[in-house]
């Protein structure tokens, strides 16, 4: 039920609950395609984004100089990712 219910290929998809009571959250990002996928951990690469600030995990659109719209920032408890794309994510599935 909960895998057909969310999309889910496999039961081991589904978030244990320890890590559900720890208070993270799984989501399923969806792109038709993109240009480029890198990851790091999130203290290493925060300060190049916003000047050392503190951002809360979320999904945010990477913006450039030129004020278009160049990619996704995914800010995780412990990682970051930057997606590169042309379009936007056709969508975004809390699990």
């Amino acid at each position: 039920m909960s895998i057909s219910s969310k999309t889910l290929k496999h039961e081991c998809d589904i978030p244990d609950e320890i890590y559900n009571n720890t208070g993270f959250r799984m989501v399923h990002i969806k792109f038709d395609f993109f240009d480029g996928l890198s990851c790091t951990n999130r203290t290493s690469v925060l300060s190049d984004y916003i000047d050392g600030f503190e951002l809360s995990s979320g999904i945010y659109e990477n913006i450039n100089n030129e004020n278009e719209m160049v990619g996704y920032i995914i800010i995780e408890h412990d990682l970051f990712t930057s997606v590169k794309t042309n379009n936007y994510c056709e969508y975004i599935l809390k699990l």
